[in-house]
């Protein structure tokens, strides 16, 4: 991701970078080198598992168990760097949290 994210930080656009492979770390490491950078991370409470846990699919129930603890421990590891975290509910208003956190 490095080299994308440089290569944005070049052309001075302004950009979102997401995905599941962006780590804490990572983010914390960009927003420190390069002025402008923002991270925010939405977490998505309990009820994620309890839904993900909900579809009768013995591979679903093991993959949404490991969905809910990976993002627990992005929530966790975000605010051990000192990230915004931002909760997804209510839904109505996660983009204006999401800007008021990354302002």
């Amino acid at each position: 991701m490095d080299p994308v994210v440089e290569y944005y930080l070049s052309e001075e656009w302004p950009v979102i970078v997401e995905g599941t492979w962006i780590t804490p770390a990572e983010a914390a490491r960009w927003s420190r080198q390069h002025r402008g950078v923002r991270a925010v991370f939405i977490h998505e409470p309990e009820d994620l598992k309890t839904y993900l846990l909900s579809r009768e699919d013995p591979l679903l129930d093991h993959r949404g168990e490991t969905f809910w603890l990976f993002d627990n421990w992005i929530r966790e590891q975000a605010l051990a760097y000192g990230l915004d975290v931002v909760e997804v509910y209510p839904h109505s208003s996660l983009a204006e949290r999401v800007l008021a956190a990354a302002g």
